[in-house]
């Protein structure tokens, strides 16, 4: 199995913003899937996404972590329990 982190991002969120993180997971050589969005109503920015990201190896993702945290979002780890976790992913 590929190392894998689930994964939150918070930050104010914009679609330049988002496809930066996006392409530096790609560029890692990671592989990413959204699992769940929060946006704030007040001014419909994205401000939470949550996220299972894969890499080919452990540096690979420590690698892409790092490279989302330089761009100052909070990175933070997800606590998943098997009745949480949806059916199409595994651990």
């Amino acid at each position: 199995m590929r190392p894998q982190a689930y994964v939150g991002l918070r930050r104010a969120f914009d679609f330049e913003f988002l496809m930066s993180a996006l392409d530096r997971i790609s560029a890692h050589g990671g592989e990413f899937h959204f699992l769940d969005f929060n946006i704030d109503k007040s001014d419909n920015k994205l401000t939470e996404a949550k996220m299972l990201i894969k890499a080919d190896s452990p540096a690979s993702l420590d690698s892409i972590l790092t490279a989302l945290r330089e761009l100052e979002v909070t990175v933070y780890n997800l606590e998943w329990t098997a009745l949480e976790m949806p059916s199409y992913f595994s651990l």
